[in-house]
């Protein structure tokens, strides 16, 4: 029972110290740009999207929503009907880049995940490097700490029950509970470590070159096709380092060719 008590001490311990690092975690992260208000509304803008779309004037559809996309709060809507204005002006790699910035904000967006899919497979890039990476992506970074936080409180609770009661049914809801808390833990520090701890962007240019070092006088290592998915390990002037994931390839492009997703 010794032995137990003390697992049961250093579940609490960690759980703790699990709360503390991701409260740091979620507020440690870049607080957005808020831009200069206009006289112009996001409402009237956002309208003035959607018409020039309507009309098929794709261009002033994009002008309408990239003029949205500085505004301090910002609907996944936004991001969707942007994507669907870059697809059907054929820039590829600037939808596949929206509907990514909007699947961020609404993650179960089965709109946002289809076309960012379809538009993916004509590009013949993956949307996920894995499976586990796939099914992350339904989940927001802070629902998975919500997810943690009530875990950890119901753990709590049954261990507390537990000591006061001896129960051997609150002994198995504690081990039970102690479980899906690992469980809720890993997803949400996977999560984070993939999604908030790395800086991704999209290839926006197609065949964009990738230079050992950063400057066009490097040697050209490889190409990359527009809408591929990169993490951003450092930035120099108008030079970014990337990394590959599904390639294993580093090397360095212009900033121009890119978009920040995150």
């Amino acid at each position: 029972m010794k032995k137990t008590h003390k697992f049961m001490s250093l579940i609490i311990m960690i759980t703790v110290q699990l709360i503390v690092f991701c409260g740091h975690a979620i507020s440690a992260q870049p607080t957005p740009l808020i831009s200069t208000p206009t006289a112009v509304t996001p409402w009237q803008l956002y309208d003035e999207m959607n018409k020039a779309y309507e009309r098929m004037d794709f261009a002033a559809a994009i002008m309408h929503g990239e003029k949205l996309t500085g505004q301090s709060k910002i609907n996944a809507s936004v991001y969707y009907n942007l994507g669907n204005a870059y697809y059907r002006n054929n820039e590829f790699g600037k939808a596949i880049l929206n509907y990514r910035r909007g699947l961020r904000l609404s993650p179960r967006d089965e709109d946002i995940r289809h076309n960012l899919n379809f538009t993916c497979r004509i590009r013949n890039e993956k949307v996920w490097t894995n499976f586990f990476e796939r099914t992350l992506s339904y989940f927001k970074t802070t629902e998975l700490l919500a997810a943690l936080i009530v875990c950890s409180l119901i753990f709590s609770i049954l261990w507390m029950l537990y000591i006061l009661t001896t129960s051997r049914s609150y002994y198995w809801l504690t081990l039970a509970s102690a479980a899906v808390l690992i469980i809720s833990g890993t997803l949400f520090f996977t999560r984070w470590q993939i999604f908030e701890n790395n800086t991704w962007a999209t290839v926006i240019v197609d065949q964009t070159p990738v230079y050992s070092g950063p400057g066009q006088e490097y040697v050209t290592s490889f190409n990359i096709p527009e809408g591929k998915h990169v993490i951003i390990l450092g930035a120099d002037n108008h030079w970014y380092a990337i990394n590959l994931p599904s390639e294993h390839l580093k090397g360095w492009l212009e900033k121009s060719n890119t978009g920040i997703e995150n």
